[in-house]
């Protein structure tokens, strides 16, 4: 147990070096992100109780930071992508939310509240059918138009 306690801290502390030779900021946080996603572990978790890292697992981390090093965006390395309170699946095929996008629909719900206050009603006669979920409100997309349904 001690010895891989060993092999975890070398480790952390061998990537957190790479990191910063590379310009990348919050280094600790970085590693703690691409080895929580590789172990399926949460941080605490891997900080808790280290996991044992064979010659695979060392190889695999590796190769993950070298890629982060190189510029991968990290959602594309992990393969989630956090978007205001949620997590989605990210590939290399998709754009990397931005903060700014948060903020974008932030100020677009608030006005949608001030403009069109039935749309977050959600009242059974509101024409609108699809909801999505973001934290403080409703936004509905899609309408009932004769017979027929548009997404």
């Amino acid at each position: 147990m001690i010895a891989e306690m060993a092999v975890w801290a070398e480790f952390v502390s061998q990537a957190q070096a790479r990191f910063l030779e590379a310009g990348i900021e919050r280094p600790r946080w970085t590693l703690d992100q691409i080895c929580s996603a590789y172990f399926r572990r949460l941080p605490v978790d891997l900080i808790a109780d280290p996991p044992k890292l064979d010659a695979r697992s060392l190889q695999n981390l590796r190769q993950q930071i070298e890629r982060r090093c190189s510029g991968v965006p990290l959602q594309h390395i992990t393969g989630i992508a956090g978007f205001f309170g949620y997590d989605f699946k990210s590939t290399p095929a998709a754009l990397v939310p931005r903060p700014e996008t948060e903020r974008l629909v932030e100020v677009a719900i608030r006005e949608i509240q001030a403009l069109h206050p039935l749309l977050l009603g959600l009242t059974p006669r509101a024409p609108l059918v699809q909801r999505y979920r973001f934290r403080e409100c409703q936004v509905q997309v899609g309408t009932w138009h004769s017979r027929k349904r548009y997404r």
